[in-house]
């Protein structure tokens, strides 16, 4: 029996020999258990743990990056409209976890989300249901450009873009159009 010391993973800190014979008819029992224990550690890898599973990480939204412009300039504008659809996000999550479904407008009621803009900025739903939403945001300083979000089960027609440059991002993704 001849045994191959090679770029195997240690076990216990020893490294694994492998035998010519384990792959004869007469193998012993503990090396035909090798494979299937194999097969199970790469299967339990793949699935991940069911809190990851929920909704993906947000990804870096678009548009203008921080600066040091002043707070009435286009950039400082378009961290507030980020920010608010960045709240939305988080209070139709809370809305979601407590009635089983999200808002569908924005107001008093059952159906309704409690939320109040910052002064100057105008958020709206284009789509709302038990499953799905999107909103806009835009400001009375540049009505021409917005920002939008959408999250759910959405169908693909009704996912926003943004008013200026046409800008549509995914699932959860606050994107705006960008400042020149």
């Amino acid at each position: 029996m001849t045994a191959v010391w090679g770029a195997r993973p240690a076990w216990r800190g020893q490294p694994v020999a492998i035998f010519s014979s384990m792959f004869s008819p007469a193998t012993s029992r503990s090396c035909r258990l090798f494979p299937p224990l194999l097969v199970l550690a790469v299967v339990a890898g793949a699935f991940p743990p069911a809190a990851a599973a929920q909704r993906p990480a947000r990804r870096q939204v678009s548009g203008p990056a921080p600066s040091g412009e002043s707070p009435g300039g286009e950039e400082a504008v378009f961290r507030l409209l980020r920010q608010q659809l960045v709240e939305l996000l988080k209070l139709q999550d809370e809305v979601r976890a407590a009635r089983g479904g999200y808002a569908m407008a924005f107001g008093p009621g059952e159906q309704a989300l409690a939320f109040s803009p910052q002064p100057g900025v105008s958020l709206a739903f284009g789509y709302a249901d038990s499953f799905g939403w999107s909103a806009t945001a835009s400001h009375a300083q540049f009505p021409g450009r917005t920002c939008v979000v959408w999250v759910g089960r959405i169908p693909p027609e009704r996912r926003p873009t943004t008013r200026h440059d046409g800008n549509r991002g995914g699932d959860a993704e606050v994107v705006c159009d960008l400042v020149p």
